[in-house]
């Protein structure tokens, strides 16, 4: 979108604007045509999600032409992908949902959520084992 104002393309909306060095913004409506440059000193959009949203739904309410241009209507690739798969589960049955669920619900996603199996093997070494914590002097 060569020559184009830049008050009229939302990512000159975003709050960060003005400190923001981020090639890959998700608020610019060429965002896929731009690549991550591993000598950026930003890689990753700073702005909140809700802030981005934000961003968009004003500029939309007030007839921005760019803000239906944007890939992923402000997103991250990363968020709108997450947002689909909770569009697509949400449409499924309950008894679908629940068959989803059955085989994660084995696996120990949070540190402590179960108490009868280690969570490391860390945590089966004793003290003074290669890789275990020494314990404080005087204690055994």
């Amino acid at each position: 979108m060569p020559n184009l104002p830049l008050k009229e393309m939302p990512y000159y909306h975003c709050p960060r604007f003005g400190r923001c060095a981020v090639n890959h913004c998700p608020l610019d409506p060429e965002h896929a045509l731009h690549l991550t440059d591993p000598g950026d000193p930003e890689k990753k959009c700073k702005a909140l999600k809700n802030t981005r949203l934000a961003v968009v739904e004003r500029l939309r309410a007030a007839g921005n032409k760019y803000v239906d241009k944007l890939e992923f209507g402000g997103l991250t690739g990363r968020e709108h992908s997450g947002k689909l798969l909770a569009e697509r589960f949400a449409a499924m049955s309950p008894e679908e949902q629940q068959r989803r669920l059955k085989p994660l619900q084995s696996h120990q996603f949070v540190r402590g959520l179960s108490t009868d199996a280690p969570v490391s093997s860390r945590d089966e070494q004793k003290p003074g084992e290669r890789g275990a914590t020494p314990l404080p002097d005087g204690e055994e």
